[in-house]
């Protein structure tokens, strides 16, 4: 083996190179995109409705059951008594402790 190892002069070596050049460009990109959507969070709220889905379509079936479930202002009200009933009890147990 040759004490002065050159780069031309193995194939693997070059081949070696190119893919960590390949791979900085890959971590490069991330870098940029991850900068880039670092600024948003969540997500945009869109109307369905716009979208011109086929009237079977599941979105348009989730959006129908979500729409149609809405709770009323009595439900809201038991949904409350049920809270409160809740911490009360919780409270009397913490005194027994």
């Amino acid at each position: 083996m040759p004490t002065n190892i050159s780069n031309n002069q193995y194939p693997s070596l070059i081949q070696g190179k190119k893919y960590k050049n390949f791979q900085q460009k890959i971590e490069n990109h991330l870098e940029k995109r991850s900068k880039k959507l670092s600024g948003k969070e969540g997500f945009i709220p869109i109307n369905i409705s716009k979208m011109n889905l086929p009237s079977n379509s599941n979105a348009i079936q989730s959006n129908n059951i979500v729409n149609n479930n809405t709770i009323t202002p009595e439900q809201q009200e038991h949904v409350s008594n049920l809270q409160s009933q809740y911490q009360n009890v919780l409270a009397q147990y913490q005194t027994l402790l």
